[in-house]
């Protein structure tokens, strides 16, 4: 009789998670630096304020600050009225890190724009400065049944307008990545930093060329003329996350506090940067109206930028 031959057990290996995905994309836990910062990036107004990635050795302070406006233009009507303008958020040239002109609806061209406001980092305590966090939004506050108008969201990886040019409002909306009508719901744009802002800078410098800026565009939009000026039914928001240095004058003489010795973080701008994939759908993920009626569009070349793959947590 023969003998019976033992059997062999079947092994069957657990797959390993974690390996490679399509797309390329990174696998990262919740609490990394990466995801930390490109948390903090796409919800500068409540995520939890980090350290950024940027490059160097040195330490600062982080703080968040809003700012608001109220868009208006000089105009002898009164009442109801309809308003045109362009407002362009550039955080690193603060205390000028807003460039407005308004003008009445009707076509006619921003010859003027202003651009100083004040804030936290307009003030002498303010040595030196770089923000890591932005968005600009446009909130309406007329009454729903009155709103009217058109607004428009881009944004830029440097800036856009200038000053002393003349600019048309609706030439401007065709450089946006969306527009959709003013309706019920704020309308927000996420900054992006661009190469030049990750260097510190400081309040002298207010009007660099090479860093990031977001656009919002009106037109037509609903507001009230006082005999004086025409004032927007609705304001601007201007939220930042900033990190700076202190500054301090002891006996008339002026002293930098020196901040501690910081190692960088593991992951550098261009590591969190390379994980967005389709900025233009990146800056506009919390434009609200804009997504949910459809009216998104990619500016030239956007589109053509196919995603790498997403952060997973």
């Amino acid at each position: 009789m023969a003998k019976k031959q033992p059997s062999k057990k079947q092994v069957t290996q657990r797959k390993k998670k974690g390996g490679p995905r399509s797309g390329g994309g990174y696998k990262v836990g919740g609490g990394s630096d990466l995801a930390m910062y490109r948390r903090m990036l796409g919800d500068p107004c409540s995520a939890p304020m980090v350290a950024s990635p940027f490059a160097g050795m040195g330490s600062s302070y982080v703080v968040r600050t809003v700012t608001t406006m109220i868009p208006w233009a000089a105009d002898t009507t009164v009442g109801a009225v309809g308003m045109d303008f362009i407002a362009e958020f550039t955080p690193w040239n603060a205390p000028s890190f807003l460039q407005f002109g308004g003008v009445k609806q009707g076509g006619a061209s921003i010859t003027t724009f202003s651009g100083s406001y004040t804030s936290f980092i307009s003030g002498t305590a303010v040595k030196s400065f770089r923000p890591v966090a932005a968005c600009l939004k446009f909130i309406p506050s007329g009454t729903i049944a009155g709103r009217s108008g058109v607004i428009g969201l881009g944004y830029s990886p440097n800036k856009i307008y200038q000053g002393s040019t003349i600019y048309v409002p609706s030439q401007a909306m065709t450089m946006t990545l969306a527009q959709h009508p003013t309706g019920a719901v704020p309308h927000e744009a996420v900054w992006l930093p661009s190469f030049e802002d990750a260097r510190f800078g400081t309040q002298l410098e207010s009007n660099v060329n090479g860093v990031g800026s977001v656009q919002i565009v009106g037109l037509n939009v609903d507001a009230t003329g006082s005999g004086t000026q025409i004032t927007a039914n609705g304001y601007l928001e201007m939220t930042v996350v900033w990190e700076w240095e202190p500054a301090v004058a002891v006996s008339g003489q002026s002293n930098g506090v020196v901040p501690s010795l910081h190692t960088p973080t593991r992951t550098t701008l261009n590591d969190v940067l390379s994980t967005i994939g389709d900025a233009g759908r990146f800056v506009l993920q919390h434009a609200g109206g804009a997504m949910a009626a459809g009216a998104y569009q990619y500016a030239q070349g956007v589109a053509h930028r196919r995603r790498p793959g997403m952060l997973t947590y």
